[in-house]
């Protein structure tokens, strides 16, 4: 049995992209010994992007509470104000 060397598969993987790959997954277009290594980097591709996002997703979260609490403060200081 034919082992795929990571080492050489992985960077022409992210030279495809994943759709691309997708793409020839579904069409078959991969060498048998392939198959497993290229359905583990669409799912360590895939949970690499989600990681991204949900940092995003936090960072986007975290700037719009400072900007309540600004906001609030603000709000405060101006009662105290008058």
């Amino acid at each position: 049995m034919l082992l795929a060397d990571r080492e050489q598969l992985w960077p022409r993987l992210e030279k495809l992209g994943e759709k691309k790959v997708r793409e020839k997954l579904a069409a078959n277009q991969f060498e048998a010994h392939e198959e497993e290594e290229v359905q583990e980097w669409l799912t360590r591709h895939v949970s690499v992007n989600l990681l991204n996002e949900a940092m995003i997703t936090k960072r986007v979260a975290i700037v719009g509470a400072v900007a309540a609490v600004v906001a609030a403060l603000a709000s405060v200081w101006g009662l105290y104000i008058k």
